[in-house]
């Protein structure tokens, strides 16, 4: 028999007796309308209490044992200690499938304390290309020990074969070892994410300061071995804004703190008198909403068209991205189309073994000059690289790049540049 570790004698649900039987009474018309009475309402609540709360723990797993046993990609695994119920970790066909999509940088948010019996939540969401949160998979452990977010962590990577990029979390130091224990090439903690962005656009500092904090942020980290930051900081006079203060750049490497967004997704389920079946329910209507909505905004980008900014001078690169983005993805395209056609011009170009070397100027001037960008451009292959790296930040080519291809008259986004769609 599978137990909960606390038993309480009284609970209630986030929707009260007396307040469930006045909705009901609205939905029927009117109190007349409506045979069960005030007290009706809180009886079934206390039968219900009393028959599910001392089997609470065990329906959950059952439901979830039958969903594991019954659909082939749902995975499920849980520990008991004591027979109490201590973790447990699930993640079914459409989390799969959103991790096998956008499994760059998943967040970890262990915040929530679910119920009655005060277990802890912690849910592993994305982003997908419409910029809405997303479940990849989901926990329940008892307490915050680095055991317990092992044991949560191995089951997330056993379900999904693959690790990320970059796990995205709090300042909790059990979370922080528990990572670095079991992927210890994977980037994490929010504190070196903060420092990074701080380090990357300190415009004020020489080359050999920021090579030096570089060094001694690695260092503090543990990721001196990391290969993906290795590689950019051989790249760094390429991104890094202290080595080319004088050109206006955007910010290559920041990206949009997901925590607060998932926070806010996640309370429902911070309800401190559920029992594990109402936070079950709750879950699953949730992540039904969440599917709902990931369907809506796919019709919508399917069905839709965007207002286009440059329909009469016949821009056939500006049509093709508005079919073959999301109408989320499509904003930030579009505003690199916008700036090339207004705001860049060619001012050379070479053939290099076969390959055209651009020199794109930008014309806002700052600092007196001209910020100057060379774009690699092969008609053959369909290559474009901008020195800017632009593309490898952000997944969308830059506005230097969208001005050698309408320059070349292309008509369509070489595929291999069209992520995010």
């Amino acid at each position: 028999m599978v137990k909960q570790s606390k038993e309480k004698t009284t609970s209630t649900i986030n929707i009260g007796a007396t307040k469930a039987h006045k909705i009901r009474a609205s939905l029927k018309g009117g109190y007349d309308n409506l045979l069960a009475t005030k007290n009706d309402f809180k009886n079934f609540w206390r039968d219900y209490t009393n028959i599910v709360g001392p089997n609470d723990a065990q329906c959950v797993v059952d439901q979830l044992i039958i969903h594991r046993d019954n659909y082939q990609n749902f995975h499920f695994e849980y520990k008991l200690e004591d027979d109490v119920l201590n973790a447990m970790f699930w993640v079914d066909e459409t989390g799969k499938e959103n991790y096998s999509k956008f499994s760059d940088v998943i967040s970890m948010d262990a915040t929530y304390r679910t119920n009655r019996y005060n277990v802890i939540f912690v849910p592993f969401t994305a982003i997908n290309n419409h910029e809405k949160t997303i479940n990849v998979g989901a926990g329940l452990i008892s307490d915050e020990t680095i055991e317990s977010y092992t044991r949560l962590l191995e089951a997330f990577l056993s379900s999904h074969k693959k690790k990320p990029t970059m796990i995205l979390s709090d300042m909790d130091a059990a979370l922080s070892s528990s990572i670095a224990k079991i992927e210890p090439d994977v980037v994490s903690n929010s504190d070196f994410k903060k420092r990074i962005n701080q380090l990357v656009y300190n415009m004020n500092i020489e080359p050999s300061e920021f090579e030096n904090k570089w060094d001694l942020m690695l260092h503090e980290f543990h990721l001196k071995d990391n290969k993906w930051l290795v590689d950019m900081f051989n790249k760094r006079d390429k991104w890094i804004p202290s080595y080319f203060r004088d050109i206006q750049m955007c910010g290559l490497m920041k990206t949009t703190s997901r925590s607060e967004s998932s926070n806010s997704f996640f309370n429902v389920f911070s309800i401190p008198t559920n029992l594990l079946v109402n936070f079950m329910l709750n879950f699953d209507t949730t992540l039904s909403k969440q599917c709902h909505e990931q369907k809506r905004l796919d019709i919508a980008s399917r069905d839709t068209s965007p207002q286009l900014l440059f329909p009469h001078e016949n821009l056939k690169i500006e049509k093709h991205a508005s079919l073959v983005y999301t109408r989320e993805a499509f904003v930030k395209v579009h505003k690199q189309i916008k700036k090339a056609f207004y705001q860049c011009f060619q001012n050379n170009s070479v053939s290099i073994d076969g390959h055209q070397q651009c020199t794109i100027l930008y014309k806002e001037i700052k600092l007196g000059k001209r910020p100057e960008f060379k774009v690699s451009f092969d008609a053959k292959d369909e290559t474009i690289e901008c020195e800017c790296l632009h593309f490898t930040f952000f997944g969308i080519l830059c506005s230097h790049a969208f001005r050698v291809l309408i320059d070349y008259n292309i008509a369509m986004i070489p595929e291999k540049y069209i992520l995010n769609r």
